[in-house]
């Protein structure tokens, strides 16, 4: 059973890319069913789907990329992912996803459904106001900035140029409105 196998064969590659794909979806389904769940929807086995609204879409298209974004990007800001999961949303990406999951679970026999009383519009804005909120927590934007690879060939970094950047850095971060503080 010790015998050491080729992990570069197609058979072993092909489990390990149904593995990686299946965590990698099952994130962003669990954060969608969340989503859906938090303003009175769900993903059940039925005949017809319940009409979508827009906000409703764009809502749950979020909810998804900034799983994704998390599951990526696992040391930057929730701020930073909530930017990126904006630009997807702006060029087209976050919709066209959130559609094509939709058509898979439709495929399957999983469709919309929005409960009696109708979608929780109170919560939806809740958090779409929670992911907007501008303060960035100092660790999260130092782990997120060391990410960054360094400025020079020889894989040193000039302690002039960082301080630089980190200086440019923060003055981006209380230019947008954010407030950068430590945690306690």
């Amino acid at each position: 059973m010790d015998e050491a196998l080729s992990i570069s064969a197609m058979p072993i590659a092909d489990k390990v890319i149904r593995y990686l794909n299946a965590r990698y979806y099952a994130v962003q389904l669990a954060a969608l069913e969340k989503a859906a769940g938090n303003i009175g929807c769900s993903f059940v086995e039925r005949s017809a789907a319940d009409a979508m609204t827009p906000e409703v879409e764009e809502y749950l298209a979020i909810a998804v990329i900034l799983a994704r974004e998390n599951y990526i990007r696992p040391k930057c800001s929730g701020g930073q992912h909530y930017k990126n999961a904006e630009f997807q949303l702006e060029d087209g990406y976050a919709i066209a996803l959130f559609r094509e999951i939709v058509a898979a679970l439709d495929a399957i026999g999983l469709r919309f459904k929005i409960r009696e009383q109708g979608v929780d519009s109170s919560a939806l804005e809740s958090e779409r106001r929670e992911w907007k909120k501008p303060d960035i927590e100092l660790a999260e934007l130092v782990s997120c900035a060391e990410s960054i690879p360094p400025l020079s060939g020889d894989g040193e970094t000039d302690p002039a140029e960082s301080a630089e950047f980190m200086n440019r850095f923060f003055e981006v971060v209380q230019n947008q409105g954010g407030h950068v503080h430590e945690r306690g």
